[in-house]
Protein backbone atom coordinates (compact mmCIF):
# COMPACT_ATOMS: atom_id res chain seq x y z
CA UNK A 1 0.00 0.00 0.00
CA UNK A 2 2.68 2.25 1.37
CA UNK A 3 4.56 1.70 -2.22
CA UNK A 4 1.62 2.51 -4.33
CA UNK A 5 1.17 5.80 -2.52
CA UNK A 6 4.94 6.65 -3.25
CA UNK A 7 4.70 6.31 -7.06
CA UNK A 8 1.35 7.87 -6.61
CA UNK A 9 2.79 11.05 -5.12
CA UNK A 10 6.07 10.53 -7.49
CA UNK A 11 3.39 10.84 -10.42
CA UNK A 12 1.75 13.82 -9.14
CA UNK A 13 4.98 15.78 -8.69
CA UNK A 14 5.76 15.04 -12.19
CA UNK A 15 2.75 16.07 -13.58
CA UNK A 16 3.24 18.99 -11.70
CA UNK A 17 6.55 19.77 -13.21
CA UNK A 18 5.51 18.65 -16.41
CA UNK A 19 2.92 21.77 -15.91
CA UNK A 20 5.18 23.93 -14.96
CA UNK A 21 8.08 23.81 -16.81
CA UNK A 22 6.91 23.50 -19.81
CA UNK A 23 4.60 26.87 -20.65
CA UNK A 24 7.94 28.55 -19.36
CA UNK A 25 9.56 26.56 -22.28
CA UNK A 26 7.53 27.79 -24.78
CA UNK A 27 7.43 31.39 -23.53
CA UNK A 28 11.46 31.38 -23.41
CA UNK A 29 11.21 30.46 -27.19
CA UNK A 30 9.01 33.13 -27.95
CA UNK A 31 10.99 35.77 -26.70
CA UNK A 32 14.34 34.56 -27.35
CA UNK A 33 16.61 37.65 -29.12
CA UNK A 34 18.59 34.37 -30.74
CA UNK A 35 17.51 34.86 -33.63
CA UNK A 36 19.48 36.06 -37.14
CA UNK A 37 17.04 37.61 -38.63
CA UNK A 38 13.44 39.50 -37.04
CA UNK A 39 11.97 40.06 -40.28
CA UNK A 40 8.03 42.06 -40.00
CA UNK A 41 6.57 41.63 -43.08
CA UNK A 42 8.16 38.80 -44.89
CA UNK A 43 11.30 37.08 -46.12
CA UNK A 44 12.22 36.25 -49.90
CA UNK A 45 15.29 33.79 -50.69
CA UNK A 46 16.68 32.98 -53.73
CA UNK A 47 19.94 31.40 -55.06
CA UNK A 48 22.15 30.44 -51.93
CA UNK A 49 21.22 33.38 -49.75
CA UNK A 50 21.19 31.83 -46.20
CA UNK A 51 19.82 31.89 -42.16
CA UNK A 52 22.70 30.53 -40.25
CA UNK A 53 20.40 30.30 -37.32
CA UNK A 54 16.52 30.95 -36.61
CA UNK A 55 14.36 33.57 -38.46
CA UNK A 56 11.17 34.98 -37.02
CA UNK A 57 8.58 36.50 -39.64
CA UNK A 58 5.86 38.38 -38.11
CA UNK A 59 3.43 39.10 -41.17
CA UNK A 60 3.61 38.30 -44.58
CA UNK A 61 4.95 35.75 -46.75
CA UNK A 62 7.98 33.05 -45.99
CA UNK A 63 8.89 32.49 -49.53
CA UNK A 64 11.51 30.29 -50.86
CA UNK A 65 13.32 28.30 -54.20
CA UNK A 66 14.30 25.41 -55.30
CA UNK A 67 18.24 25.39 -53.92
CA UNK A 68 21.09 22.86 -53.00
CA UNK A 69 21.22 25.27 -49.83
CA UNK A 70 19.25 25.18 -46.94
CA UNK A 71 18.26 28.86 -46.92
CA UNK A 72 17.63 28.61 -43.13
CA UNK A 73 19.67 25.89 -41.05
CA UNK A 74 17.60 26.39 -37.48
CA UNK A 75 13.98 27.12 -37.43
CA UNK A 76 11.38 29.77 -38.88
CA UNK A 77 9.48 30.98 -36.27
CA UNK A 78 6.19 32.43 -37.97
CA UNK A 79 2.95 33.95 -36.55
CA UNK A 80 -0.33 32.50 -37.11
CA UNK A 81 -0.78 35.25 -40.25
CA UNK A 82 2.06 34.38 -41.54
CA UNK A 83 2.18 32.59 -45.24
CA UNK A 84 4.94 29.84 -46.37
CA UNK A 85 4.90 29.49 -49.61
CA UNK A 86 7.82 26.89 -50.98
CA UNK A 87 8.58 25.64 -54.28
CA UNK A 88 6.62 22.79 -55.69
CA UNK A 89 9.68 20.36 -55.41
CA UNK A 90 13.30 19.62 -55.44
CA UNK A 91 13.55 22.20 -52.89
CA UNK A 92 15.30 21.49 -49.04
CA UNK A 93 12.56 22.00 -46.35
CA UNK A 94 12.81 24.47 -43.62
CA UNK A 95 11.46 23.67 -40.28
CA UNK A 96 8.73 26.09 -39.37
CA UNK A 97 7.01 26.75 -35.81
CA UNK A 98 3.86 28.89 -35.26
CA UNK A 99 4.64 31.64 -32.91
CA UNK A 100 1.21 32.35 -30.66
CA UNK A 101 2.32 36.46 -30.94
CA UNK A 102 4.80 38.89 -32.98
CA UNK A 103 8.24 39.51 -31.56
CA UNK A 104 8.68 42.74 -30.92
CA UNK A 105 11.15 44.99 -32.94
CA UNK A 106 12.31 47.57 -30.69
CA UNK A 107 12.02 51.66 -31.25
CA UNK A 108 15.60 54.04 -31.55
CA UNK A 109 14.63 56.90 -29.24
CA UNK A 110 16.74 59.44 -31.40
CA UNK A 111 17.85 62.50 -29.56
CA UNK A 112 18.30 66.10 -31.49
CA UNK A 113 21.43 66.89 -32.94
CA UNK A 114 23.74 69.46 -31.93
CA UNK A 115 23.75 72.53 -33.54
CA UNK A 116 25.63 76.37 -33.37
CA UNK A 117 23.54 76.33 -30.35
CA UNK A 118 24.54 73.01 -28.30
CA UNK A 119 26.23 73.60 -25.16
CA UNK A 120 28.61 70.94 -26.95
CA UNK A 121 30.18 73.36 -28.95
CA UNK A 122 29.06 76.63 -27.05
CA UNK A 123 31.73 75.20 -24.12
CA UNK A 124 34.40 74.02 -26.49
CA UNK A 125 37.95 75.31 -26.33
CA UNK A 126 38.39 74.85 -30.14
CA UNK A 127 38.01 77.03 -32.61
CA UNK A 128 35.89 75.04 -34.10
CA UNK A 129 32.81 75.90 -33.18
CA UNK A 130 30.03 77.35 -35.38
CA UNK A 131 30.15 75.06 -38.48
CA UNK A 132 31.61 77.80 -40.66
CA UNK A 133 35.23 77.20 -40.87
CA UNK A 134 37.02 74.11 -43.06
CA UNK A 135 40.22 72.37 -42.74
CA UNK A 136 41.32 70.68 -46.08
CA UNK A 137 44.57 68.50 -44.85
CA UNK A 138 47.52 68.21 -46.82
CA UNK A 139 47.73 71.67 -47.68
CA UNK A 140 50.52 72.36 -44.85
CA UNK A 141 49.93 69.16 -43.02
CA UNK A 142 48.97 65.55 -43.42
CA UNK A 143 46.82 65.59 -40.12
CA UNK A 144 44.44 67.77 -38.15
CA UNK A 145 43.47 67.06 -34.50
CA UNK A 146 40.78 67.78 -32.81
CA UNK A 147 41.15 67.14 -28.37
CA UNK A 148 37.36 68.89 -27.64
CA UNK A 149 34.01 69.04 -28.98
CA UNK A 150 33.78 70.73 -32.72
CA UNK A 151 31.58 71.81 -35.06
CA UNK A 152 32.76 72.24 -39.10
CA UNK A 153 31.38 73.39 -42.40
CA UNK A 154 34.30 70.89 -44.15
CA UNK A 155 36.66 68.83 -43.56
CA UNK A 156 38.56 67.05 -46.79
CA UNK A 157 41.80 64.81 -46.87
CA UNK A 158 43.07 61.70 -48.83
CA UNK A 159 45.30 58.86 -48.54
CA UNK A 160 48.43 58.99 -46.32
CA UNK A 161 46.95 61.81 -44.12
CA UNK A 162 44.47 61.59 -40.95
CA UNK A 163 42.08 63.11 -39.09
CA UNK A 164 42.35 62.29 -35.59
CA UNK A 165 40.01 62.61 -32.65
CA UNK A 166 40.72 62.18 -29.27
CA UNK A 167 38.62 61.39 -26.24
CA UNK A 168 39.97 61.06 -22.88
CA UNK A 169 39.20 58.84 -20.28
CA UNK A 170 35.57 59.17 -18.86
CA UNK A 171 34.64 61.59 -21.91
CA UNK A 172 32.20 61.87 -24.84
CA UNK A 173 33.84 64.39 -27.53
CA UNK A 174 30.79 65.31 -29.47
CA UNK A 175 32.08 66.49 -33.37
CA UNK A 176 29.73 67.61 -35.88
CA UNK A 177 31.01 68.17 -40.12
CA UNK A 178 28.66 69.25 -42.58
CA UNK A 179 30.85 67.47 -45.33
CA UNK A 180 33.04 64.80 -44.67
CA UNK A 181 35.67 64.00 -47.58
CA UNK A 182 37.45 60.46 -46.59
CA UNK A 183 40.12 59.48 -48.58
CA UNK A 184 42.18 58.43 -45.44
CA UNK A 185 41.79 57.74 -42.30
CA UNK A 186 39.51 58.93 -39.29
CA UNK A 187 41.57 58.03 -36.34
CA UNK A 188 40.14 57.72 -32.96
CA UNK A 189 42.75 57.95 -30.03
CA UNK A 190 42.38 58.56 -26.14
CA UNK A 191 40.32 56.22 -23.65
CA UNK A 192 37.10 57.88 -24.25
CA UNK A 193 34.21 58.02 -26.32
CA UNK A 194 33.63 59.62 -29.88
CA UNK A 195 30.70 60.61 -31.52
CA UNK A 196 30.96 62.09 -35.04
CA UNK A 197 28.22 63.75 -36.58
CA UNK A 198 28.25 63.57 -40.63
CA UNK A 199 25.55 65.16 -42.53
CA UNK A 200 27.19 64.33 -45.71
CA UNK A 201 30.06 61.59 -46.25
CA UNK A 202 32.17 61.39 -49.32
CA UNK A 203 35.00 59.25 -50.44
CA UNK A 204 35.92 55.99 -50.26
CA UNK A 205 39.05 53.43 -50.92
CA UNK A 206 40.89 53.18 -49.45
CA UNK A 207 39.11 55.12 -46.94
CA UNK A 208 39.30 54.41 -43.21
CA UNK A 209 37.49 54.76 -40.06
CA UNK A 210 39.25 53.90 -36.71
CA UNK A 211 40.87 51.10 -38.83
CA UNK A 212 42.21 48.41 -36.01
CA UNK A 213 40.19 49.91 -33.45
CA UNK A 214 37.38 48.74 -30.51
CA UNK A 215 34.14 49.71 -32.75
CA UNK A 216 32.71 51.20 -29.28
CA UNK A 217 34.78 54.10 -29.21
CA UNK A 218 33.66 55.75 -32.50
CA UNK A 219 29.74 56.35 -33.24
CA UNK A 220 28.92 58.40 -36.70
CA UNK A 221 25.78 59.38 -36.96
CA UNK A 222 23.94 60.73 -40.37
CA UNK A 223 22.21 63.52 -40.13
CA UNK A 224 20.95 63.61 -44.09
CA UNK A 225 18.83 61.14 -46.18
CA UNK A 226 21.64 59.04 -47.75
CA UNK A 227 24.34 56.92 -45.62
CA UNK A 228 26.51 54.30 -45.87
CA UNK A 229 30.34 53.74 -46.52
CA UNK A 230 30.44 52.61 -50.06
CA UNK A 231 33.89 51.07 -50.86
CA UNK A 232 35.55 52.17 -47.64
CA UNK A 233 38.01 49.87 -46.91
CA UNK A 234 37.15 49.31 -43.39
CA UNK A 235 35.38 51.23 -40.69
CA UNK A 236 34.90 49.91 -37.02
CA UNK A 237 32.32 52.51 -35.69
CA UNK A 238 28.36 52.23 -34.43
CA UNK A 239 26.66 53.76 -36.97
CA UNK A 240 23.15 55.63 -36.63
CA UNK A 241 21.12 57.00 -39.37
CA UNK A 242 17.47 57.74 -38.29
CA UNK A 243 16.63 60.26 -40.30
CA UNK A 244 18.05 58.31 -43.49
CA UNK A 245 15.68 57.42 -46.83
CA UNK A 246 18.82 54.53 -47.78
CA UNK A 247 21.57 52.88 -46.23
CA UNK A 248 24.08 51.35 -48.60
CA UNK A 249 27.27 49.48 -48.47
CA UNK A 250 29.17 47.90 -51.06
CA UNK A 251 32.30 46.25 -50.38
CA UNK A 252 34.56 46.73 -47.39
CA UNK A 253 34.78 45.34 -43.81
CA UNK A 254 32.43 46.90 -41.23
CA UNK A 255 32.31 46.14 -37.13
CA UNK A 256 29.74 47.28 -35.11
CA UNK A 257 25.88 48.09 -35.53
CA UNK A 258 23.75 49.89 -37.82
CA UNK A 259 20.38 51.70 -36.55
CA UNK A 260 18.65 53.06 -39.63
CA UNK A 261 15.22 54.14 -40.99
CA UNK A 262 16.61 53.80 -44.14
CA UNK A 263 16.00 50.74 -46.82
CA UNK A 264 19.27 48.91 -46.82
CA UNK A 265 21.25 47.54 -49.28
CA UNK A 266 24.23 45.24 -49.27
CA UNK A 267 26.17 44.01 -51.97
CA UNK A 268 29.73 43.56 -53.55
CA UNK A 269 32.26 41.70 -51.01
CA UNK A 270 31.65 43.10 -47.64
CA UNK A 271 30.48 41.88 -44.19
CA UNK A 272 29.47 43.15 -41.28
CA UNK A 273 29.97 42.04 -37.65
CA UNK A 274 26.98 43.69 -35.02
CA UNK A 275 23.54 44.22 -34.79
CA UNK A 276 21.75 45.58 -38.34
CA UNK A 277 18.54 47.30 -36.70
CA UNK A 278 16.19 48.62 -39.83
CA UNK A 279 12.62 47.70 -38.57
CA UNK A 280 11.18 49.93 -41.05
CA UNK A 281 13.15 49.07 -43.92
CA UNK A 282 13.09 46.97 -47.37
CA UNK A 283 16.73 45.02 -47.20
CA UNK A 284 18.31 43.97 -50.26
CA UNK A 285 21.38 41.49 -49.75
CA UNK A 286 23.51 40.21 -52.47
CA UNK A 287 26.14 39.32 -53.86
CA UNK A 288 28.66 38.02 -51.05
CA UNK A 289 27.80 40.07 -48.42
CA UNK A 290 27.95 38.49 -44.44
CA UNK A 291 26.07 39.65 -41.46
CA UNK A 292 27.87 38.34 -38.46
CA UNK A 293 25.17 39.28 -35.57
CA UNK A 294 21.67 40.05 -36.10
CA UNK A 295 19.52 41.77 -39.06
CA UNK A 296 15.64 42.90 -37.70
CA UNK A 297 14.02 44.90 -40.37
CA UNK A 298 10.67 45.05 -42.66
CA UNK A 299 10.73 42.53 -45.03
CA UNK A 300 13.89 41.02 -46.50
CA UNK A 301 15.17 39.64 -49.95
CA UNK A 302 18.31 37.87 -49.55
CA UNK A 303 19.90 36.10 -52.86
CA UNK A 304 23.50 35.10 -54.56
CA UNK A 305 25.57 33.83 -51.91
CA UNK A 306 24.33 36.44 -49.16
CA UNK A 307 24.60 34.95 -45.54
CA UNK A 308 23.13 36.28 -42.21
CA UNK A 309 25.09 34.23 -38.88
CA UNK A 310 23.60 34.60 -35.99
CA UNK A 311 26.29 36.08 -33.24
CA UNK A 312 25.27 37.80 -29.95
CA UNK A 313 25.81 41.35 -30.20
CA UNK A 314 26.46 44.38 -27.45
CA UNK A 315 24.50 47.36 -27.85
CA UNK A 316 26.08 51.34 -27.22
CA UNK A 317 28.22 52.66 -24.75
CA UNK A 318 25.74 54.29 -21.71
CA UNK A 319 28.07 56.98 -22.22
CA UNK A 320 27.15 57.35 -25.93
CA UNK A 321 23.53 56.95 -25.14
CA UNK A 322 23.03 60.55 -23.43
CA UNK A 323 24.65 61.76 -26.73
CA UNK A 324 22.72 60.06 -29.50
CA UNK A 325 19.52 57.94 -28.02
CA UNK A 326 18.99 53.97 -26.98
CA UNK A 327 17.56 51.51 -28.74
CA UNK A 328 14.23 50.44 -26.53
CA UNK A 329 13.59 46.69 -26.48
CA UNK A 330 10.79 46.92 -24.77
CA UNK A 331 9.07 47.97 -21.52
CA UNK A 332 11.60 50.97 -21.35
CA UNK A 333 14.34 48.46 -21.27
CA UNK A 334 17.73 49.41 -23.54
CA UNK A 335 19.75 46.76 -25.59
CA UNK A 336 21.24 45.57 -22.89
CA UNK A 337 18.20 44.94 -20.96
CA UNK A 338 19.04 48.02 -18.58
CA UNK A 339 15.99 50.72 -17.43
CA UNK A 340 15.94 53.60 -20.04
CA UNK A 341 17.84 56.41 -18.21
CA UNK A 342 18.88 58.72 -20.58
CA UNK A 343 19.41 62.26 -20.41
CA UNK A 344 18.34 64.19 -23.11
CA UNK A 345 20.48 66.84 -24.93
CA UNK A 346 18.71 70.18 -25.12
CA UNK A 347 19.46 72.12 -28.44
CA UNK A 348 17.19 72.86 -31.67
CA UNK A 349 15.38 70.43 -33.36
CA UNK A 350 16.36 69.18 -36.60
CA UNK A 351 14.40 70.36 -39.84
CA UNK A 352 12.74 66.71 -39.89
CA UNK A 353 11.89 64.28 -37.10
CA UNK A 354 14.68 61.76 -35.94
CA UNK A 355 12.62 59.27 -34.53
CA UNK A 356 11.59 56.17 -37.19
Amino acid sequence: MKRVKKMVAMATVMTMVFNVVMPIGVLAKENTNEYGVLAKNGANFSGSGQIIGDIVINNGTLKYSNSATKHVTGTAHVSPEVKVDKPAQGYIPIEVSEMDKELYSGLFNTNNYPDENSEYFKKTTSEYKDGTQSVYIGWQTNRFDLTDNAYLDTVSFYNGQTFEIHADKNQTTVVRVKHLNVGGEVKVSGDGYVVLYVDELSGGNPGLFNAGGDSSKLTVVFTGKNAGYNNFKEVNANTIAMNATKYTQVNGIFAGNVYTSGNLEFSGDSSITGKVYAPDSKTVLTGSTKIYGQLITDTLEISGGAVVSYKATNGLPSEVEKVVGNLDTENGKTEDGKEETTKKEEVTKPEETTKP
